[in-house]
């Protein structure tokens, strides 16, 4: 969920090949198709951080599929889909430019915001081992928990990263597609 248009893409390009989306794990990061015959399909993986049954409603209203709810009260995502067909345009949920760089900036602010705090804890625990290994003799447990906290770092740093250049990325293509 840190590069929405990717996973859009890539779920629009399965349906084309057959494999037709039937089912999402609990946590959003499994997907589960069938093998079934080409259709065009459009995807939006929308995060909202209150979103009451009217939201749900307008939705489905305008002929959205929630594929996908998640159950987390810190990563709120819904999953649309939409059939449409070869002669239609490709429907999307929000056709208005600066509402999706809005979305896109709300979700990178938001995730850094979880993941920033984090990060400057393992790494002051890092700059910490790294002090006593100089000072101490090298032992082998206080290497390994360096090396998860660096892991940490590159884990939580990428998800944070991630989701500003899916904001980079929707900001250039709308400045070129003005």
């Amino acid at each position: 969920m840190y590069a929405p248009d990717k996973l859009e893409k890539w779920l629009e390009a399965m349906e084309e090949h057959g494999l037709n989306l039937y089912r999402v794990g609990k946590t959003g990061t499994v997907f589960y198709f069938i093998m079934g015959s080409p259709r065009k399909v459009s995807y939006c993986a929308d995060y909202q951080n209150i979103a009451d049954e009217g939201y749900f409603d307008i939705h489905r209203d305008a002929g959205w599929k929630s594929t996908f709810i998640s159950t987390s009260s810190i990563q709120k995502w819904t999953l649309w889909s939409r059939e449409y067909s070869m002669d239609e345009e490709r429907p999307q949920i929000y056709s208005d430019k600066s509402h999706q760089l809005k979305h896109a900036k709300r979700i990178a602010i938001t995730y850094s915001c979880m993941f920033l705090p984090l990060l400057i804890i393992y790494i002051l625990f890092v700059v910490a081992n790294i002090y006593w290994m100089s000072h101490h003799s090298l032992d082998k447990m206080k290497i390994i928990n360096m090396t998860l906290h660096v892991l940490l770092i590159l884990t939580f740093g990428s998800f944070s990263v991630r989701t500003w250049l899916y904001y980079r990325r929707l900001s250039k293509r709308y400045k070129y597609n003005l």
